[in-house]
C-alpha cells in the first residue's frame, strides 16, 4: 500500500528540474532575454539511454504566449491550454536527440516568461519523470547582477515518532539564514522499507532506491524554519533499526556545494558548523563507487567533476582489453557500479565545456552508441543539470 501511494505521489509531485534519474537527462537551451514583443526558440536535448516506447515532453507556458514547433522529429506536437506537448508513441532509437519550439510573446505587458518542462517515459512498466530547471526569459534588458549573498547558517535536526509496531514518522527541521537557490535533503533509509510523504515544505519529494529526497530549486529566501516529514514502514526492511537513518542537507553558497549532516534520531543536533562534509566521509563515498580503471588513476578528486559515459551494461567487461579490441579505443576507462548497471566512463574535467568537447570527439571518432556527459560531486553521481548549478556554469549544446 505504501509503495503504491509513493509512486502515485511522485507522478503528481515531480514538476521541476530538481529530481533526476541518472540514466536519463533533459537539457534546454534558450536566451536570457528578448526584446519587447519578440519571440525566441527553445532547443531541448534528451539523453534517454536505452529506453524506448511511449514518452511525452510537456511545457507549461504562461498566459499571453503561444508555442509552435520548429523541429518535432518523430513526435506529435500539440499546443493547448498553455501547454506545449511533444508525444512519441515510440521514442527514437538514438540515445540522444533534440526537439525545438518557438515561443511567441503576444502580451506586450509581460516582463518575463518562465520556461520549464517535464519528460515522462516508461521504465519496467512504471512511469518515470525527469524535470527541467525553470529558466526565466526576461522581456527587455536584463537587470544588473545581484549583490553577493551573505554566508549561510544552517542546522538540521531529526525527530522520530513511533506510530505503531514498525511504522514511524520522521520529522526533519531546517533552521537557516541566507540560504538561496538550489537545496536538497537526502535521507538514506534501510533497503526494503516503504515510505509515504507527509509534508514537503514546498519541495519536490522523490524516492530513488534507498534515498528519500526533498529538492528545492529555489529555497525560500525568508530566513527561518522549514519542516518536512515522511512515514516509514520497516516491516519488510532488511534492518528494522530506525536509528540506521542517516542523511544530509545540501545547498549552494557562492560557487561551492555545502553540506550539513542531519542530527541523530534522538533529536540532538550534531551540526557544529555549515562547512562541507569532512574528508573521511568523502573517502567512504569513493570506496562505495568501486571504480576499476584501465591504468593507475590519481587520488580521488573532491568537488564536482564531469566525465563521459561511453557505455552501460548489466554485465561487466574487461576494460583492459574490451574497448581497445572492439572499438579501437585506447584511453583510460573506469567502471562505476551504479544501481545494478556497469557504467563505463572516461575522462575527468572540472569544466562542463571540456567534457562536452570530449564527448563530441568520441562521437565523431568511435562507434559508441550515444556517449554523453555525466557528473559526480565528491564521488557521488549527480545529474549534469545539478552539477552546472553547483559550479555556476552554463550548459552548452
Amino acid at each position: 500500500m505504501f509503495k503504491l501511494l509513493t509512486i502515485t505521489f511522485n507522478l503528481l509531485a515531480l514538476i521541476i528540474f530538481g529530481v533526476f534519474f541518472e540514466d536519463v537527462s533533459v537539457e534546454q537551451d534558450l536566451p536570457d532575454n528578448v526584446e519587447l514583443g519578440n519571440e525566441f526558440v527553445v532547443t531541448v536535448t534528451i539523453q534517454k539511454d536505452d529506453f524506448d516506447g511511449y514518452a511525452k515532453y510537456q511545457v507549461e507556458l504562461p498566459s499571453g504566449v503561444t508555442a509552435k514547433y520548429v523541429d518535432k522529429g518523430t513526435a506529435k506536437f500539440k499546443f493547448e491550454d498553455h501547454k506545449a506537448k511533444f508525444i512519441w508513441m515510440n521514442l527514437p532509437k538514438e540515445e540522444s536527440f533534440k526537439v525545438s519550439y518557438r515561443v511567441i510573446v503576444n502580451d506586450k505587458s509581460l516582463k518575463e516568461v518562465p520556461v520549464s518542462g517535464t519528460f515522462s517515459y516508461l521504465s519496467d512498466n512504471q512511469r518515470m519523470t525527469v524535470d527541467v530547471m525553470t529558466k526565466t526569459v526576461v522581456i527587455g534588458p536584463l537587470d544588473k547582477p545581484a549583490t553577493p549573498q551573505a554566508n549561510a547558517v544552517v542546522s538540521v535536526t531529526r525527530d522520530i515518532q513511533n506510530i505503531e509496531n514498525d511504522l514511524y514518522q520522521v520529522n526533519l527541521k531546517i533552521k537557516y539564514t541566507d540560504v538561496r537557490g538550489f537545496a536538497k535533503i537526502q535521507d538514506i533509509i534501510p533497503a526494503g522499507a516503504s515510505v509515504k510523504p507527509v509534508e514537503a515544505g514546498g519541495s519536490v519529494f522523490s524516492i530513488v532506491n534507498t534515498k528519500v529526497k526533498y529538492v528545492w530549486m529555489n529555497f525560500p529566501e525568508d530566513d527561518g524554519e522549514i519542516n518536512v516529514s515522511y512515514r516509514i514502514d520497516l516491516a519488510n526492511a532488511k534492518s528494522k533499526n530506525i536509528n540506521d537513518l542517516a542523511g544530509e542537507f545540501a545547498y549552494i553558497e557562492g560557487d561551492e556545494s555545502k553540506k550539513v549532516m542531519i542530527g541523530n534520531p534522538s533529536g540532538v543536533d550534531l551540526v557544529a558548523s555549515t562547512e562541507p562534509a569532512k574528508t573521511e566521509v568523502k573517502k567512504e563515498t569513493k570506496k562505495e563507487k568501486k571504480s576499476i580503471p584501465v591504468t593507475n588513476t590519481p587520488a580521488p578528486q573532491n568537488g564536482v567533476v564531469y566525465k563521459v559515459q561511453i557505455m552501460a551494461a548489466h554485465k561487466s567487461v574487461n576494460v583492459n582489453s574490451y574497448f581497445s579490441s572492439k572499438f579501437k579505443f585506447n584511453e583510460n576507462v573506469e567502471i562505476d557500479l551504479h544501481e545494478g548497471w556497469s557504467k563505463y566512463l572516461t575522462g575527468e574535467y572540472g569544466k562542463y565545456l571540456e567534457a562536452r568537447n570530449k564527448r563530441n570527439n568520441i562521437r565523431s571518432s568511435y562507434n559508441f552508441r550515444g556517449p554523453f556527459v555525466v557528473a559526480y560531486n565528491d564521488g557521488e553521481r549527480i545529474t549534469v543539470q545539478e552539477a552546472l548549478m553547483i559550479t555556476r556554469q552554463k550548459w552548452v549544446n
